[in-house]
């Protein structure tokens, strides 16, 4: 008897839950405007309507031209959101400046402007209705809006230009710009394009072919670029920056505590700043540039090549000094390895491990060589090559 009692109180409320999800309590077309200051349970905007929402809704339907302005709850605030699920399609337009909004989905060419209130969950996604329709919704954060996780799909566009996020995913060939406000997670998928030139991202990880192009950042606990991956650095400061799998990382300026390469991954550094280098695995690492083991007076501070690594040195004017040896180019031993680089600057790396299947290589740039060309031609034929090929004792002094 309680279960059949049960079973038909649940199905008089399925049945109350089906009719309100039917219903629509407005419907704006046309230039009509409309203030929610009330609860309302569903709503409709077509052509240039426009609603500004101060209380709760539960749905929020935006299309066309039309535009959703939501700013806070009044009276009621017993409960989180001011709209529950808010849809924008075609080229509406959504700006959030208090209050809350539970989920919020943008399609077509819409737009989400965040300057105040908060969004639980914000999807933007670019949406084929036809086969020549190519459509791009973008989402805009500025200085108070939060969020706590954003996915932007397809060829979407997310830009940064203040509040924060917990989560911020870019799939596809979907394009995040950030330059101000922080984010505590960023994943960049398939094909997606990230550009930081400024904010903070504590962590950020890319996948697929994505790219992402560091310019300027603040302080950040670790960067990886994975699969075939590739990220970008020329300025900014960040903890870690790994990469794994057929990743690469080009460093060209900035700061970072710890690079490290692993698997079959690709480093390549031509500026900045590193204070711990480390090749693992089969990775390839090639130094053009920059300061690597700068601190070379601290045993924590260093070059390690492991495994089955290679490391090459492309300058000029290497200097070994003791617990250092050379085989043709190649580096045997740990200690202190100085040289120039191709536009005179001088440098000191402290090779701290050096594994007997890992190689780290002394490589003349082309402008050394070409000059030994010159030289031999110079010489005498008679003992000028032979000279040149002399051997060169494996301790310290010029290479």
């Amino acid at each position: 008897m309680k279960a059949k009692v049960i079973g038909a109180m649940a199905a008089v409320l399925l049945a109350g839950w089906m009719v309100g999800t039917a219903r629509a309590d407005f419907t704006l077309t046309g230039s009509q405007e409309l203030t929610v200051d009330t609860y309302q349970w569903q709503g409709w905007l077509f052509q240039q309507s426009k609603v500004t929402v101060l209380y709760r809704m539960n749905i929020l339907n935006a299309f066309d031209s039309s535009s959703v302005t939501v700013n806070g709850l009044v009276g009621d605030t017993r409960h989180a959101e001011s709209v529950n699920y808010l849809y924008a399609a075609g080229s509406s337009t959504i700006d959030i400046i208090g209050g809350s909004v539970g989920y919020l989905n943008a399609r077509d060419s819409s737009a989400v402007n965040l300057s105040g209130g908060s969004v639980g969950y914000i999807a933007a996604e670019d949406v084929h209705y036809s086969l020549d329709a190519t459509d791009s919704s973008t989402v805009n954060f500025f200085s108070g809006g939060s969020a706590s996780d954003v996915n932007a799909y397809k060829t979407s566009t997310v830009n940064f230009s203040g509040g924060s996020a917990g989560y911020l995913n870019a799939r596809n060939s979907s394009t995040v710009n950030f330059s101000v406000g922080s984010v505590s997670y960023l994943n960049a998928y398939d094909s997606s394009s990230v550009d930081i030139t400024g904010g903070y991202v504590s962590y950020l990880d890319a996948y697929g072919s994505s790219t992402v192009n560091i310019s300027g950042e603040r302080v950040s606990q670790q960067f990886i670029a994975h699969d075939s991956s590739t990220v970008n650095m020329s300025g900014g400061l960040v903890s870690r920056l790994y990469a794994t799998g057929s990743g690469t990382v080009n460093f060209s300026g900035g700061s970072a505590g710890n690079i490290s390469a692993n698997t079959t991954s690709t480093v390549n550094i031509s500026g900045g700043s590193v204070r711990y280098l480390a090749a693992n695995g089969t990775s390839a690492v090639n130094i053009s540039g920059g300061s690597v083991g700068h601190l070379a007076g601290d045993g924590a501070y260093g070059l390690y090549s492991c495994d089955s690594s290679t490391i090459s040195l492309h300058g000029q004017d290497f200097i070994i000094v003791t617990g250092l040896s050379l085989d043709g180019d190649k580096v045997l031993g740990t200690g202190i390895l100085s040289g120039k680089w191709l536009d005179g600057t001088p440098w000191t790396v402290n090779i701290m491990q050096n594994d007997p299947g890992a190689t780290i290589l002394a490589i003349p740039e082309p402008a050394t060589l070409s000059l030994l060309a010159l030289l031999a031609l110079s010489l005498p034929k008679r003992g000028g090559l032979a000279l040149l090929r002399s051997p060169r004792r494996p301790t310290a002094g010029r290479l």
